[in-house]
């Protein structure tokens, strides 16, 4: 059994070096079948915890091993989430659509009031609910271990930035892409 999980978790990592692509300098692409672009927007859940896991403030030059190990296992979630025998992530972001409709209107339609009585951060509190713009992709990980990509963005008009591990963002419900 154990070797059955580690090949399994194998396939799944190895999976998850190639699951993002840029293909060109304002679009990626997200295990051959989901497309972000520059100014695509993403609209801002619940997030999965007292803090988001996913969405933190954007410091430039803020590279940390913990930051790639986030991304890494980000990816394999989301390839994990996918399942083994799923080879169309659209399929699942769509089941994700789905399933989150709820989970919007309860997390991202709220009002002021009702974020500000949730059980969250204040940094959490402050972007419950708000459109984020997607500015840039900054290129993670190394030639060796492979690459993987976070999403840069901002709320429009404002000039704090959020980056986003957007595989893992997406699989925790903690935003929409719209």
């Amino acid at each position: 059994m154990k070797t059955i999980t580690s090949l399994l978790c194998l396939m799944i990592l190895a999976s998850a070096l190639k699951a993002q692509k840029l293909v060109n300098d304002s679009t990626l692409m997200i295990n051959d079948s989901l497309q972000i672009q520059i100014y695509d927007q993403i609209l801002v859940n619940v997030p999965h915890s007292y803090e988001f896991v996913s969405i933190e403030e954007h410091k430039r030059h803020n590279v940390s091993l913990s930051n790639l190990g986030k991304v890494g296992l980000a990816a394999g979630a989301t390839i994990g989430l996918a399942g083994v025998t799923s080879e169309n992530l659209g399929i699942v972001h769509g089941g994700i659509k789905v399933i989150s409709g709820s989970s919007v209107l309860s997390g991202a339609g709220l009002t002021q009031e009702a974020i500000n009585e949730m059980k969250v951060s204040k940094n959490a509190k402050h972007i419950i609910g708000k459109t984020l713009r997607i500015v840039s992709f900054e290129k993670k990980g190394s030639k060796k271990d492979g690459y993987a990509y976070e999403v840069i963005t901002n709320v429009p008009g404002e000039k704090k930035r959020y980056k986003i591990d957007i595989a893992q963002a997406l699989r925790l419900n903690e935003i929409i892409i719209l």
